[in-house]
């Protein structure tokens, strides 16, 4: 019987142990959001002036109103103005997925009308049309070096 007391001695010594393991103390909070990495990106994102990983200083986006002369005639629908609102818009939603789904909603996606290649297999399956907002509020098509 002493055996038996003994080894259940030895278990309730060795839980105490692990208890006093776990219990080391608190882990740090994660501030994300003052990582240098974190505000790298956001300052991107916004078109701001910022400095690359590389130490590089990458200057502030400047607004450059874009001539166009293809046959939709694009500046003629969409006016400088116009265009500096749009490009203000962008920059101010600050996130790159937002960024990314508003320039998914000016696309849109259809199949091929016409197939102008000789040969059987063509890679293409599929034309993209590029829209914008004019100051009526309505969706103009333009060109993709306008866009």
């Amino acid at each position: 019987m002493e055996v038996e007391t003994e080894t259940e001695v030895e278990v309730e010594i060795d839980t105490e142990e692990i208890q006093v393991q776990l219990n080391r103390g608190k882990k740090r909070v994660r501030h994300e959001h003052k990582w240098k990495k974190n505000i790298r990106k956001k300052k991107r994102a916004r078109g701001e002036e910022y400095v690359s990983t590389t130490g590089d200083i990458m200057h502030a986006k400047k607004f450059q109103p874009v001539e166009c002369s293809c046959p939709l005639k694009c500046s003629s629908k969409i006016d400088c103005e116009r265009q500096a609102v749009l490009n203000q818009k962008f920059y101010a939603l600050g996130d790159w997925s937002l960024q990314n789904a508003f320039l998914y909603g000016q696309v849109k996606v259809s199949s091929i009308r016409h197939r102008y290649t000789k040969s059987a297999q063509s890679r293409r399956q599929q034309s993209k049309f590029y829209y914008l907002g004019n100051s009526n509020g309505e969706d103009v098509r333009v060109c993709k070096e306008f866009f």
